[in-house]
């Protein structure tokens, strides 16, 4: 079975969103367990950059999604309506730059 380019972009918002979120998970926990008094005057931030660092990753995997025919940045609505068919009722099913299927097989 081949990946259409719809899935292709399924699965990479759903690494993105997973890894912000669990990013955001783990700087909120430690923001918690913490405080935000002692926050900034902590000496132990290696649980702060990891949270940081994977939020971080999400958002750039989620920004960085293009066009396998014309290679322009799809981010954004299109992306994420694609990949998340139930958020609007008709999803969009081409590139708004080339005009491509998103129901075309990935390349």
């Amino acid at each position: 079975m081949t990946e259409t380019i719809r899935d292709h972009f399924r699965r990479r918002m759903r690494w993105a969103m997973t890894l912000s979120l669990s990013g955001f998970l783990i700087l909120a926990a430690w923001l918690a367990w913490i405080g935000p008094q002692k926050a900034v005057a902590s000496t132990k931030l290696i649980p702060c950059a990891i949270g940081l660092s994977l939020f971080g990753i999400g958002l750039y995997l989620s920004g960085s999604t293009r066009c396998p025919q014309c290679s322009n940045s799809i981010r954004g609505m299109t992306a994420t309506f694609a990949a998340f068919k139930f958020l609007i009722r008709h999803p969009p099913g081409y590139c708004p730059y080339c005009g491509i299927s998103l129901d075309d097989p990935w390349s």
